[in-house]
């Protein structure tokens, strides 16, 4: 990632995001940590957003056996997690000022697959 960091910063990009998870915490040996440190070595606008669990991960992780099987298969049990939607990043790239900063973003509450599973049998039926 590193030559690609480099290239748009050789070509005056102003302003770049990481995205990684909540589980990222400093001492971490992830890739996405040492990005993050990269860009703070480089002193270039930033911001890094560390979602707990994106809803449109659904429609990825998901959306076979939701659409084939009506389901979603998981190995969490009865365990919820904190489920945010895209749009909560939009401020993190149309502000004209760099956040330069990490953010974690969390949904309102938390969520159960089955929880899940509800919302969209309300919205699709």
């Amino acid at each position: 990632m590193k030559p690609f960091i480099d290239l748009v910063v050789k070509e005056c990009v102003k302003h770049l995001m990481l995205v990684t998870a909540t589980t990222m915490v400093d001492g971490y040996l992830l890739i996405g940590l040492k990005v993050h440190e990269y860009l703070l070595s480089l002193n270039v606008g930033h911001a890094v957003l560390r979602p707990s669990w994106f809803f449109t991960h659904f429609l990825m992780a998901h959306l076979q056996t939701i659409k084939g099987k009506n389901m979603i298969i998981s190995m969490s049990g009865d365990g919820k997690i904190e489920i945010t939607s895209d749009d909560l990043t939009v401020s993190s790239l149309t502000d004209k000022k760099s956040h330069d900063m990490g953010h974690i973003i969390t949904g309102l509450e938390l969520l159960s697959y089955d929880d899940v599973a509800t919302v969209f049998t309300e919205m699709l039926g």
